[in-house]
C-alpha cells in the first residue's frame, strides 16, 4: 500500500520532546534504531536530523555521526511503502507518553483504546507489510 508523503508532521521541537521520552540505551539494536530514524525522518523531513543526532549522542556507545549522517541523507521521504511517524508514536506509547502523539494522528486515534498486545501486533503486521514479508493475517 502506497503511501504518499504528504510533508514534515512534526517541527524539530515537538521531536525533541518526544525523544527526550525515549532512552537511546533502548535503541542500540540496529534494526529498533534504524526504524526509529526512519520514523522521525518521515516525521520531520531532513529538519529533524540535528535533533535525532544530539539524542543519539547522549548514548555514550553512540557510534558517531558519520554512520549517521549517510543512513539520514540516504531516506527518501516519497519512499512507496516509508516507516512513518506511526513507528515514533509507537513507541511513544510504550513508554506511556501518548499525550505526546497528536491528536489529529490516525495512530492516536485508531489506537487510543487498542490493548498493547493487538497494537503491537497490528504494528507488527505493518511492518512485514512494509518490507514484503507475508504474514499470516
Amino acid at each position: 500500500v502506497a503511501c504518499p508523503y504528504e510533508g514534515p508532521i512534526l517541527e524539530p521541537e515537538q521531536l525533541a520532546s518526544c525523544l527526550a521520552c525515549l532512552d537511546p540505551v533502548d535503541f542500540r539494536d540496529q534494526d529498533r534504531w534504524f526504524k526509529l530514524m526512519c520514523a522521525c525522518h518521515h516525521a520531520t523531513g531532513d529538519a529533524g536530523y540535528f535533533v535525532f543526532n544530539d539524542w543519539c549522542m547522549s548514548d555514550e556507545d553512540y557510534n558517531g555521526k558519520r554512520d549517521f549522517e549517510y543512513r539520514w541523507f540516504s531516506l527518501s521521504i516519497d519512499a512507496p511503502s516509508p516507516i512513518t511517524a506511526a513507528t515514533l508514536f509507537w513507541e511513544l506509547k510504550n513508554v506511556g507518553r501518548n499525550d505526546l502523539i497528536p491528536p489529529w494522528s490516525t495512530a492516536a486515534q485508531d489506537f487510543a483504546d487498542t490493548p498493547d498486545v493487538e497494537w503491537r501486533n497490528h504494528i507488527q503486521k505493518l511492518a512485514r507489510n512494509q518490507s514484503g514479508e507475508r504474514g499470516d493475517d
